[in-house]
């Protein structure tokens, strides 16, 4: 299909940019356009699934090399993200897709624990307590394994997220995989209460 656009405001580019790359994911918007998400959703004003939704549909319905205007999301924002201000893009998306996430997992999860278990016992913990469609198109989760100084006991335990932070350098040659080698790198607490000898002491992660 042709392209259609969104109507650019001086002081929304970072959303525009993050609108502009979630509505080139197709599972994502299909769920959307299809209907898919659940019907029992509580219509309200503040309904994030309910404006993106008609985001997309505005988009599928405009004419060709037109563009779109997507004021209602602007204003339901308004109130953490003050046109006045200074905000970037990674923190848009990431409140963003948090509310889609809050919305859209109907149920409240239940409490659970993704310590000791295998990789594959953690995903489907997860997976059955977080399972909406942003859980399975961004979701992950970040094994963190720590060792005692004293004991040698391996404690193992999965965090989920939804992006990463990574330490960008001054110098603008640092390649992606330099920084991800970075963040996974093991280092040293100075603290840790040991489950397996019941002494604290120093610990790597």
């Amino acid at each position: 299909p042709e392209p259609v656009g969104l109507a650019n405001n001086r002081f929304f580019c970072y959303m525009n940019a993050v609108l502009q790359s979630l509505l080139s994911l197709d599972s994502l918007n299909q769920y959307f356009y299809k209907g898919i998400h659940p019907n029992k959703l509580a219509i309200k004003e503040k309904c994030f699934a309910l404006h993106y939704t008609n985001i997309i549909r505005k988009m599928v319905n405009s004419a060709p090399f037109s563009h779109i205007d997507y004021s209602e999301l602007k204003d339901i924002i308004s109130g953490r993200f003050d046109p006045y201000y200074h905000h970037d893009s990674q923190e848009f998306l990431r409140y963003f897709l948090s509310e889609l996430q809050d919305e859209l997992n109907s149920k409240p999860p239940k409490l659970f624990s993704l310590e000791n278990l295998s990789l594959a016992n953690a995903i489907e913990t997860y997976d059955n307590a977080f399972n909406c469609v942003i859980d399975k198109n961004f979701a992950g989760l970040l094994k963190s394994e720590i060792r005692c100084g004293h004991c040698k006991t391996h404690s193992v335990t999965y965090n989920p997220f939804l992006d990463i932070s990574l330490h960008l350098h001054k110098t603008s040659k640092t390649k992606l995989k330099k920084l991800l080698n970075e963040f996974f790198s093991p280092f040293k607490i100075p603290s840790y209460d040991c489950e397996g000898c019941g002494r604290r002491g120093k610990a790597e992660i």
